[in-house]
C-alpha cells in the first residue's frame, strides 16, 4: 500500500505503508504506486502549489547569493551577508551618534572589505556606507518579494517554470 500527502512545500509525497495502515486525515491511499494522474485528482492543485514554492525557493537562492556577493563601495566589495549587515547597522548607527554628538571618531577607524584590506572611513564615511548597504539590502529583498507575488499569481505550473526570476535584481 501506499499513502499520498502534501508535504511541508505543498507538494505532494508518496511512500510504502504496512498492508492494514489507516489512512490520517489529509492522506489518501492507493494499493498501487499512484500515477501523477491520481494525484492530481487526489490533491487538486498541489502541483501548482509544489511549482510555485520551489520557484519561490530558486527566488531566496538568488537573494542569498546577492547578500553573499555583496555590494561595490569605496572602490572594494563589502559583505552583506546577514552577520555583516547587523555589524555595518551598528557601525552606522555609532558613526551618526558620534556625528550629532561631535563626539570624535577613531581617526584609525576602518571597514574590512572582502578581499580583507581595510577601507579607512571617517564618521561621515561609516554612516554613509551603512545607508547604502541598507539601501541595497532592501532592494533586494523587494525584488524577492515582487518575483513571488508573480509567481503566486500564476496559475499554470509552465507559466511558472517559464517565469524570469533573473529580472531585476
Amino acid at each position: 500500500m501506499y499513502r499520498a500527502f502534501v508535504n511541508a512545500q505543498g507538494g505532494v509525497g508518496v511512500e510504502g505503508v504496512p498492508t492494514g495502515y489507516e489512512a490520517q486525515p489529509g492522506e489518501v491511499l492507493f494499493a498501487d504506486p499512484p500515477s501523477t494522474v491520481e494525484l492530481d485528482a487526489a490533491f487538486p492543485g498541489a502541483a501548482l502549489a509544489a511549482a510555485q514554492a520551489a520557484r519561490c525557493v530558486e527566488v531566496d537562492a538568488i537573494r542569498a547569493a546577492k547578500f553573499g556577493a555583496g555590494m561595490a563601495h569605496g572602490g572594494k566589495q563589502l559583505q552583506l551577508r546577514e552577520q555583516d549587515q547587523q555589524r555595518i547597522i551598528a557601525a552606522g548607527a555609532q558613526a551618526k551618534f558620534a556625528m550629532l554628538a561631535g563626539a570624535a571618531w577613531p581617526p584609525e577607524f576602518g571597514w574590512i572589505m572582502a578581499d580583507n584590506t581595510v577601507l579607512p572611513l571617517d564618521a561621515t564615511g561609516m554612516s554613509a556606507m551603512a545607508d547604502a548597504a541598507a539601501a541595497q539590502v532592501q532592494a533586494w529583498i523587494f525584488v524577492g518579494h515582487a518575483h513571488k507575488q508573480a509567481i503566486r499569481a500564476l496559475n499554470d505550473p509552465a507559466a511558472i517554470a517559464a517565469y524570469d526570476i533573473l529580472a531585476g535584481w
